[in-house]
């Protein structure tokens, strides 16, 4: 019984060591991407500082140039992308566009194309409202290393979460429009209601409240409605 227990006990080492060898190469893994050169980052940036210079301009076209050329199958995109950018610089106005730090290089799926990590500082004004707001966000950016050595941008998950806001402003005021047609729907029931039960009958404002909806029906809640409600509150009358 007691000779048993060193399989066992060589069994959980063996575990233990594949386990922590497997640790330590998940920790070793982020170092073997190649790292930028120094001359790289600074183009990197150049190329970003030009896309914030852009978005502070609200020049779709001047944002346009900092990315890669793309092959006529990969049009699409870009045309998607230069729609989201028109779309969010007729919603807002950007005051600052501040990439922090130093990108951080997550991938390299080739010679040419890096996978890069970012944080931005973002400040924009609201057309609409004109209200100011700043957030920070962090997101990824494909660039590419074209043949001359500058980096130009080939795509980002970011640029899918711009050109909402005039959405969402159209459907907030659908919204907004769709609420208050079911409250003057639902005022202009009730008035009906009470003016069919008013006592006196009083055909006239039956006529009135039916055939002119909501000025009809408000003109019966002011004329009739709301000096009954205080005859019968100053009476105690139960309503």
């Amino acid at each position: 019984m007691g000779r048993a227990k060193f399989p066992v006990r060589r069994g959980l080492a063996a575990w233990a060591s594949l386990l922590l060898a497997a640790a330590l190469g998940a920790q070793e893994s982020p170092e073997r991407l190649p790292c930028l050169t120094a001359t790289e980052r600074g183009d990197l940036q150049q190329c970003l500082a030009a896309l914030a210079e852009a978005f502070q301009a609200g020049n779709a076209e001047a944002a346009l140039k900092m990315f890669a050329p793309r092959h006529d199958t990969d049009m699409e995109r870009q045309e998607r992308i230069r729609e989201t950018l028109e779309r969010e610089f007729a919603a807002c106005r950007y005051l600052s566009l501040e990439f922090l730090d130093q990108p951080v290089v997550e991938d390299c799926p080739n010679e040419s194309t890096w996978i890069v990590w970012v944080r931005m500082r973002i400040g924009y004004e609201d057309r609409n409202t004109k209200l100011t707001h700043t957030y920070h966000h962090n997101d990824t950016f494909i660039v590419t290393r074209l043949e001359d050595g500058r980096f130009r941008l080939a795509d980002s998950p970011w640029f899918d979460t711009l050109g909402k806001r005039q959405r969402l402003g159209l459907l907030g005021d659908v919204a907004l429009l769709a609420i208050g047609m079911l409250a003057a729907l639902a005022f202009w029931v009730w008035m009906g209601f009470e003016a069919h039960w008013l006592r006196p009958r009083s055909h006239a404002w039956r006529l009135i409240v039916v055939l002119l909806p909501l000025l009809g029906a408000i003109a019966f809640f002011a004329a009739k409605y709301v000096p009954e409600w205080q005859r019968r509150r100053h009476l105690g009358i139960a309503t």
